[in-house]
């Protein structure tokens, strides 16, 4: 026990002794390696939360302008025998959640039964289709 109290008193000392400079030499290695870790890792993480701040504001603005131009658009499919595939696109189309669109499936001369599968599309409103 007596030698710990003694190790404490010489530590006391020591500290007593040192000036500001020894002090700041002391301390010199914490402040080259500790001192920018802590900011760097600070503005590392200030940077990545403006990052993201960022982008939710890029998206709502997207989402305002969705919101409020309520253009019309018109889709323009043109198609030549395409009996097999036109079906599937008029499909898509419609599963597109823009509000205000009109679907316009031009048949360009088909020689298969492209004009027939649309037509039903036609029929019920839902797309407009001319024949050439």
């Amino acid at each position: 026990m007596d030698w710990i109290l003694h190790q404490i008193l010489i530590y006391k000392i020591t500290l007593s002794r040192l000036t500001g400079e020894r002090l700041f030499w002391l301390y010199l290695p914490c402040i080259l390696i500790d001192a920018p870790r802590y900011f760097l890792s600070k503005v590392l993480l200030l940077s990545i939360e403006l990052i993201k701040a960022t982008k939710a504001l890029a998206i709502q603005e997207v989402d305002e302008v969705k919101l409020n131009l309520n253009l019309k658009v018109s889709i323009l499919v043109p198609g030549f025998n395409e009996e097999a595939g036109m079906v599937h696109t008029i499909e898509s189309l419609l599963e597109n959640k823009y509000p205000n669109k009109e679907i316009i499936v031009i048949d360009d001369g088909s020689t298969d039964k492209t004009y027939e599968y649309c037509l039903p599309y036609a029929e019920k409103g839902l797309i407009k289709l001319f024949k050439k």
